[in-house]
């Protein structure tokens, strides 16, 4: 039974606002039950469907209480029997509202009340949803109206405001069986919302994902950020449709747009099976985001104590340095990060105000765990290394020889260091693009080398080649910048910190023929790129 409080009421008419005292005397009667004082105030000419401050009418009321006799005068006076509350819920949501604790003539008289209701062409609120549209039958789950709206001639594969297609709703909700008459109707299962996402990637049933690659659902579709499927599935631990997409072959190892495998999605929201079946299947447990930051750096930050020591176990590096701000503060942005450090980077890591998070055991050990395999802080392993690695020292010195001797060698040409003691961490790449060396940059890049990867102020290696290619050395600027292009660079690559520029925004002469080079390749300005929404 729907238990209203007249309290409620009473504190509508004291305060002087919403209905009038004559129409909240009519609710008042209606939900205590009182059919002469709600006689009276009808024939005195109150509305029948007056409503409080909640929207609630006196017919929801009676229903509400079982009250038969009443909801049956309220009808025959015009009452509507589908009027909705605040919540969207109609006199018949009311009357359904049974609980275990009413008594069985209160069950009894409310089933009567909502039978009557129904008679009178009565829905509950759902129902009311569902004929609104094809969007709103698959939200509430009701096959019947779904089935309804493509009769009546709804386009199955119309887009609501995001985009998003009838068959995007049912994926997302669950609904198989409206998944499979979608399926059967026609339906995209590849249609893609504005932001390049398909009904694959927002399931969580491994039967509806299923269903939609057994009826040609892309597996690898990658949207607007090129996350792909196994990214989603990965990063919200759905496994078993995880080890679904990795049995229809996909890439454990894909990345998006700046450079995050599955594996990183598992790792730091702490889905240890997940991290265990990606590495079973080949993930690069070392992998490296266009930041430096690898698995081990999220699952650190996140505190998660098993994935931790899985990935420590499969043999993840303990201090590899990261430039990605996990604190989420400006004045953090381009601090070298190791995974140690990302155990103290997170909000919830205050040792002076432990009461705005209770740690766990587990929790705890993951610092000490980390210490225990090695594990350092940035400023320990800046102060336990020479400031300009061997590598990097090559690459200064432009000796092609020594840097090709060092790569040979199995010197990491990803590693983080810094071209001098007033500059924070970035790649070797980097480096050679500062210098515009075209040479070291061939080598770099045959031996792959990330072409995304981001310095300390958020650049990309095509800012900094455009950036310091002056006049006197713009024709190696040039052939570094083709080079860089050549081998994948976005060459609308956004500058994260502390504007959003392009490589466009630094070249030094806009008419230039750096400039009409970038322009070629599609390139624009960080102030066009926002004047068409990107």
């Amino acid at each position: 039974m729907k238990h209203l409080l007249l309290t409620t009421i009473a504190a509508v008419v004291l305060v002087g606002c919403g209905p009038s005292e004559t129409e909240i005397a009519l609710v008042n009667a209606a939900y205590k039950g009182s059919i002469e004082e709600v006689k009276q105030h009808l024939a005195a000419g109150v509305d029948v469907n007056a409503k409080d401050k909640m929207g609630t009418t006196p017919l929801h009321y009676a229903a509400g209480r079982g009250h038969r006799e009443i909801a049956e005068l309220l009808i025959a006076k015009g009452a509507d029997v589908n009027a909705k509350d605040e919540d969207d819920e109609t006199p018949l949501d009311y009357a359904e509202q049974v609980s275990e604790d009413d008594l069985p003539e209160e069950k009894a008289s409310m089933k009567e009340t909502a039978n009557l209701i129904r008679k009178h062409g009565g829905k509950r609120g759902e129902e009311l949803k569902a004929a609104e549209s094809i969007w709103d039958a698959i939200e509430v789950g009701s096959i019947k109206a779904v089935k309804q709206h493509l009769t009546a001639g709804a386009d199955m594969n119309a887009k609501d405001k995001r985009g998003s297609t009838p068959m995007f709703y049912a994926a997302s909700g669950g609904h198989k069986e409206i998944v499979e008459l979608l399926i059967a109707k026609g339906a995209d299962v590849n249609a893609k919302n504005r932001f390049g996402t398909t009904p694959l990637r927002v399931t969580a049933s491994k039967e509806i994902a299923e269903l939609l690659i057994d009826n040609g659902a892309d597996v690898n579709e990658k949207d607007r950020r090129e996350y792909t499927p196994l990214h989603y599935s990965a990063g919200k631990g759905y496994l078993e449709i995880a080890k679904l997409l990795i049995s229809k072959g996909v890439d454990v190892e894909a990345k998006q747009s700046w450079g995050r495998t599955p594996l990183h999605e598992a790792a730091q929201q702490g889905h240890a099976n997940t991290v265990k079946i990606l590495i079973a299947k080949g993930a690069n447990v070392n992998s490296k985001d266009n930041y430096g930051s690898t698995p081990l750096h999220g699952a650190a930050y996140s505190h998660d104590l098993e994935t931790v020591s899985f990935l420590i176990e499969k043999g993840a590096n303990i201090n590899f340095i990261s430039v990605f701000n996990f604190r989420g503060d400006s004045i953090y942005y381009g601090k070298e990060t190791t995974p140690l450090d990302c155990v103290y980077a997170n909000p919830r890591y205050v040792p002076n105000l432990p009461h705005l998070y209770q740690e766990t055991a587990a929790q705890k050990a993951v610092p000490d765990i980390l210490r225990k395999h090695g594990g350092k802080t940035s400023e320990e392993t800046a102060s336990a290394k020479p400031e300009v690695s061997t590598l990097l020292r090559a690459i200064e010195k432009r000796d092609l020889e020594l840097a090709k001797k060092l790569i040979e060698g199995g010197a990491d040409i990803e590693e983080r260091g810094r071209r001098s003691a007033g500059k924070r961490s970035a790649t070797p790449l980097y480096f050679a693009t500062y210098n515009v060396d075209p040479t070291m940059t061939k080598l770099l890049l045959e031996n792959g080398a990330n072409v995304h990867a981001l310095d300390y102020q958020g650049e990309i290696p095509l800012h900094t080649a455009v950036y310091h290619s002056f006049p006197n050395v713009e024709e190696e600027g040039i052939k570094v910048i083709e080079m860089l292009l050549e081998h994948g660079s976005k060459v609308n690559g956004i500058k994260q910190f502390p504007e959003k520029f392009t490589p466009l925004d630094f070249a030094k002469d806009p008419n230039g023929k750096i400039a009409d080079l970038l322009r070629k390749h599609g390139g624009k300005t960080g102030e066009e790129l926002k004047s068409e929404g990107k």
